[in-house]
């Protein structure tokens, strides 16, 4: 009786086997929706980063593309001077990531953002607050996310063009 039950159970296994063999897997890499948080989450450790004046981790997130332009010394010392006179990212919201009109792929989408960025003034004025609306560019290398630049971007405040010259 117990050697019938045994058999029995290993052909019931063997039957839920095959069924699931045939059942088609579903790959992460190809859920647009886990490729579009993937990309938003890289955006957003950047922008963490930014926030927290942690600039050398910030250019590890940078696309290889950037990083041929731009050393490594020369992001960092451009960011530390910009808080040194003043400039600090204070908030940001990270929206939805979008392919473009141009040749976007899954492997590369923009990404909306709004920053808004404290510049401190010496003396008796109020600090300007600047902000910034941009969609910045992600690329996929290899199965990471990169930061590869901006694409469009408006803003208000008079120190607007030199906050958008610090954004890649």
């Amino acid at each position: 009786m117990a050697a019938r039950f045994r058999l029995l159970l290993f052909s019931a296994l063997l039957g839920i086997i095959a069924v699931a063999a045939t059942i088609p897997l579903q790959s992460a890499e190809a859920d647009p929706r886990r490729i579009a948080w993937d990309a938003q989450d890289t955006l957003d450790r950047y922008l963490y980063l930014w926030r927290n004046e942690r600039f050398d981790e910030m250019y590890e997130l940078t696309a290889s593309s950037l990083r041929e332009k731009t050393s490594r010394q020369t992001f960092v010392e451009t960011l530390k001077k910009a808080s040194r006179e003043g400039v600090r990212l204070r908030e940001y919201a990270v929206g939805d990531p979008v392919r473009g009109k141009k040749k976007r792929t899954a492997s590369q989408l923009s990404i909306p953002v709004r920053m808004v960025f404290v510049r401190t003034v010496a003396g008796p004025s109020a600090d300007e607050t600047i902000k910034v609306n941009k969609s910045i560019a992600a690329v996929q290398e290899g199965s990471e996310w990169r930061i590869s630049g901006s694409v469009t971007g408006t803003g208000k405040g008079k120190g607007r063009k030199y906050i958008e010259g610090l954004i890649p």
